[in-house]
């Protein structure tokens, strides 16, 4: 392949994917551990529509058969429609079905056909059991095809045993569980698996046991190579101790041995808790699963070998008696294969290099840490409400199917919580384990495996689920951890803190409050107050004030505190003294208009007094012309003048005495006036 085509192509590591999907390493949620999503190849199956027109679906009748296959694959072993939900379901119609996809695949050729298995058995790990019986069934009629399956998945897991990636390492677990089932299935020898086991163990002894340097730092990694091992035993642990019991013996003796000579069999250091608040606390007794974690495994599977190793949590799929199908006789007709040969690594891998200098032992364990970081895990719940009276390797078991599941789909969360839900081949209720399960893995130390971020969103969106039920024992997951906070974790307690902000924020802030009102008094130093109040200020911080302040009980809002306020730049002005200034300024302009409109009321006034008083003169004046006129032709005023006077007069009243006495002399004036007028015309007329 060119290195265009390697560019389009997804996958993990760059490979080339069956469906050419291209999200990043998987085929959903983008992969195991490796998130990310890219664009899909030209012409090949679901490409990216972003910043276009979907188009038709009228490809050719390959993808379509691609598309079938994937989706038959991944759903099988899903509950059936109506089946109960403590029930396995198995359909042996899907399987057969799937079956003859497949050989049409491999009829034609198809070499993607072998990564696409692997793929699903290793993302989709509680359903391994089914994909090793579909191999095995396969190999019945296609012996060569399996014994190239076989190659590649030997080849994959030597090259994940030599990493120092988590992921690789998650993924060899997972692998060499794979193979010890395809052992179950009568694909590969009995034999063979116990002995690659056996080398995996001496390996981890050797290690302790030899003059290396730093020997003693190596301790997680030696634990992890144990612990694939006997993490794989209860998938395949009837067979191979039916088929070997010296060599099932002898593991069993290497274990016990490796247990006994490993320097630290409990990290005090990842201690969760400093102290029990009560007699028997069992999460004092949890290390976030580092040294104990093995310790507790390895007893779990002693005692589920005595059990003839039965486990309730694993589909057991060749017992003919709860299938009630003919598997095993037909997996009896295949042929058996060898198992390849695996290096195993007798060292870990990513150890800082040596130099003219020896590398620090700090830097030689934080090294080891990071790259084989414990699994994690906190005791919470009381254990008949997580573990329902069941065997200790039940819990193991499911914990696995979680973890797996949430590594697998990390990167889509709407089919994380899918597989979580419905996907898990748990056949009892599981709902307070799972949230149990969560809140340990969250609040592992170090750190979570996981973005703090990825474990948020998922545990909202389960609670949005009402079938699950998820949010009493969620509670209870938060009780247990607000009582202990005051031995809590530093670290914990900031996460616990994140997490239920957020959790609140997207739930509306619906929270029994009640029960913490009595913390508000307490001092200020109390552990309990302050975890309160920070609560309330990281509530203000995904809200705003006015909203936390209504949904808060009024003994609470003491903890808010005053509205915050945004700090000011250097020269900024304060914007509560500009908006004061702004107020007190338009309070002033209305103060000044209503000024203006008084005085120019009193000018108006003032303006129409004068008016009047000349229109009265010139009326006087006319009434004085008329009278002399009158008298001088010897008739008098009409009655509707002497009316008009009246009225007249009576305006003028209105004006003040002044103007009455200023209109007297001026018709004193007229009158004499007039007088002489007349006079003159007598004279004139004689």
């Amino acid at each position: 392949m060119d290195q265009q085509g390697r560019e389009h192509q997804g996958g993990r590591g760059g490979r080339p994917h069956y469906h050419s999907r291209g999200r990043g390493g998987g085929y959903r949620g983008g992969g195991y551990h490796q998130g990310g999503r890219g664009r899909g190849a030209p012409g090949g199956y679901q490409n990216s529509y972003i910043g276009q027109k979907r188009g038709r679906d009228d490809g050719d009748t390959a993808v379509d058969e691609k598309k079938a296959l994937i989706t038959m694959l991944m759903d099988l072993g899903n509950k059936l429609p109506g089946a109960p939900e403590t029930q396995q379901a198995l359909d042996a119609s899907a399987i057969e079905d799937a079956l003859k996809l497949c050989k049409r695949e491999i009829s034609s050729k198809n070499d993607a056909i072998t990564e696409l298995l692997l793929d699903c058995a290793v993302e989709l790990s509680p359903k391994m059991p089914i994909y090793a019986l579909l191999i095995g069934l396969i190999n019945v009629e296609e012996p060569h095809w399996c014994g190239d399956l076989i190659d590649t998945a030997a080849s994959m897991l030597a090259s994940c045993l030599s990493s120092a990636l988590p992921a690789d390492h998650d993924r060899a677990r997972l692998l060499l569980r794979l193979l010890c089932c395809l052992s179950a299935a009568n694909v590969l020898q009995s034999s063979g698996c116990m002995a690659l086991l056996e080398a995996m163990v001496a390996s981890a002894s050797a290690a302790m046991s030899s003059e290396a340097p730093h020997r003693h730092l190596w301790q997680p990694w030696s634990d992890w190579m144990v612990y694939c091992v006997v993490a794989a035993l209860p998938w395949a642990g009837s067979e191979m101790s039916a088929a070997c019991p010296s060599e099932m013996a002898r593991l069993s003796e290497a274990v016990d041995a490796y247990l006994e000579k490993r320097p630290v069999s409990f990290s005090q250091e990842l201690k969760p808790f400093r102290a029990e608040i009560k007699e028997g606390d069992m999460a004092v007794r949890n290390d976030s699963g580092g040294a104990s974690y093995l310790s507790e495994l390895w007893a779990a599977v002693k005692e589920c070998a005595t059990a003839d190793w039965h486990v309730e949590s694993i589909p057991q799929l060749l017992n003919e008696e709860q299938t009630g199908s003919q598997y095993s006789s037909r997996l009896a007709m295949g042929q058996t294969h060898a198992v390849p040969n695996v290096p195993v690594p007798q060292s870990p891998s990513g150890l800082p290099s040596s130099g003219p200098e020896e590398p620090h032992p700090l830097q030689v364990a934080a090294a080891v840490q990071q790259a084989y970081p414990p699994h994690g895990g906190i005791r919470l719940l009381e254990p008949q409400h997580t573990d329902g009276g069941r065997p200790a390797i039940d819990r193991f078991v499911a914990e696995d199917y979680i973890i797996d599941t949430l590594a697998a789909f990390d990167a889509d969360r709407t089919q994380c919580v899918k597989r979580l839900v419905s996907s898990l081949m748990l056949p009892y209720n599981y709902t307070n384990l799972l949230s149990e399960v969560l809140f340990g893995q969250m609040l592992a130390l170090p750190k979570p495996r996981l973005p703090s971020m990825a474990y948020c969103t998922v545990i909202v969106d389960l609670c949005r689920l009402p079938r699950l039920a998820l949010p009493k024992p969620l509670s209870g997951c938060v009780r247990e951890c607000f009582v202990r906070v005051p031995v809590m974790d530093p670290e914990l307690r900031g996460r616990l803190l994140t997490w239920l902000s957020y959790h609140l924020s997207n739930l509306e802030n619906k929270w029994p409050w009640e029960r913490w009102v009595r913390y508000v008094d307490e001092p200020e130093d109390n552990p309990y107050r302050q975890f309160c109040k920070e609560l309330v200020a990281r509530l203000v911080r995904l809200s705003w004030w006015d909203r936390v302040m209504q949904v808060l009980p009024p003994e609470f809002q003491r903890l808010l505190g005053p509205m915050p306020m945004v700090p000011l730049l250097p020269g900024q002005e304060d914007p509560m003294q500009m908006q004061m200034q702004m107020l007190q300024q338009q309070q002033q302009q209305q103060q000044q208009q209503q000024q203006q409109q008084q005085k120019s009321a009193e000018s108006q006034a003032l303006s129409t007094a004068p008016a009047e008083e000349g229109t009265q003169q010139q009326q006087g004046g006319e009434q004085g012309t008329e009278k002399m006129d009158a008298e001088g032709d010897g008739t008098g005023p009409s009655e509707g003048d002497k009316q008009g006077e009246g009225g007249d007069q009576a305006v003028g009243e209105g004006h003040g005495e002044g103007v009455k006495q200023e209109q007297e002399v001026k018709e004193e004036e007229g009158a004499g006036e007039q007088g002489k007028g007349g006079g003159g015309d007598t004279e004139m007329a004689e």
